[in-house]
């Protein structure tokens, strides 16, 4: 019994020491002003820059408390995206969508998932999709990605080489600076090239853009699921980023044809209209409630052939319909950029 008692006595004395060592590093780092980001938030700014969305430690982040929920033997469709469809508060054109979709349809049970995710690339749409939205069996994916894709790393590094594991455990230890030191000293050990070629580096490169469109189109096929593409629209562009973004729309046009899939281009439908973006002077990226209603409405005029739906009677969702200029006045206010 006496070597149990000496064992508990050492425990108590290591865990004293322990939490006075703690402690007294807390002191010296306050006391030196040094307050490391958080865990969380060291992943989001690594990548993006910004701190968007809930950290999480597969996608790097995520849009807090949203899933599909779809009804039992609904028809499934699930965009994915952007920002770009979540610009009014989480709404954008795949809420529209679902409007006209059900305006035209209202007894074939289609239900649209808005999964738009600002800041979001290819390669977080693709793990999204696969660990996750797969297992709802949609039954066709409407996909558009390209402006983070091209967007610069804020560490040098693309997003396939960050580093984002291994803060379970640290998630409970957040508060201590000493934690958030040391995390971001392995963070930085453990990604080999940080910092190597900072501001140089697009987090997804245009072959690693081409592969992930791919994989999205052969898990479709494999899957059975209707994959439509989508090239990102713009207002105006300087011209080397208007060559750089065209290359990726290129690729998913190129995808597209030689995998005969559904494409949707609206390139033109928005080019130098300054009337269907939020901010033109300032964001050329954006498209505002009117911008989305085109998106809307050319989706609600090829998806129903994609499913093998039959209007019951003739015509598609026009821009004047009752129904489209009630969502307008019911438009939410758009989020602040």
């Amino acid at each position: 019994m006496k070597w149990i008692s000496r064992v508990l006595k050492q425990g108590f004395i290591i865990t004293c020491m322990v939490v006075l060592s703690v402690g007294l590093i807390e002191l010296i780092l306050m006391a030196l002003r040094i307050d490391p980001d958080s865990p969380f938030d060291i992943i989001r700014l690594n990548v993006s820059g910004e701190l968007l969305g809930q950290y999480d430690e597969q996608l790097f982040w995520r849009l807090k408390d949203v899933r599909p929920e779809f009804t039992p033997g609904a028809k499934k469709i699930m965009c994915l995206t952007d920002s770009v469809s979540v610009m009014y508060q989480g709404a954008g054109y795949p809420n529209l969508l679902a409007e006209y979709l059900t305006e035209k349809f209202p007894g074939a049970g289609i239900e649209v998932f808005n999964g738009g995710v600002p800041g979001y690339t290819t390669f977080q749409g693709l793990k999204y999709f696969t660990q996750e939205l797969l297992a709802y069996r949609p039954d066709l994916v409407v996909l558009c990605f390209g402006w983070n894709d091209h967007w610069q790393s804020n560490n040098g590094l693309p997003d396939k080489l960050q580093k984002s594991g291994g803060l379970s455990f640290l998630a409970r230890l957040d508060f201590l600076r000493s934690v958030r030191l040391v995390y971001s000293m392995i963070l930085k050990k453990g990604q080999v090239h940080y910092r190597k070629a900072e501001g140089k580096t697009l987090r997804v490169g245009l072959d690693d853009y081409r592969l992930n469109l791919q994989s999205f189109a052969d898990i479709c096929r494999q899957n059975n699921i209707r994959l439509l593409l989508m090239t990102a629209p713009f207002y105006v562009l300087p011209e080397g980023l208007l060559r750089l973004h065209e290359s990726y729309n290129d690729i998913v046009r190129d995808i597209a044809r030689k995998g005969n899939l559904p494409l949707l281009d609206p390139i033109k439908e928005f080019s130098g209209k300054r009337d269907l973006f939020l901010e033109p002077e300032e964001d050329f990226v954006h498209y505002n409630w009117e911008g989305s209603k085109i998106i809307a409405r050319a989706l609600a005029a090829e998806i129903p052939g994609l499913l093998g739906i039959r209007p019951a009677g003739a015509g598609l969702p026009a821009s004047a319909t009752t129904r489209e200029k009630n969502m307008s006045e019911e438009m939410p206010a758009a989020l602040s950029q």
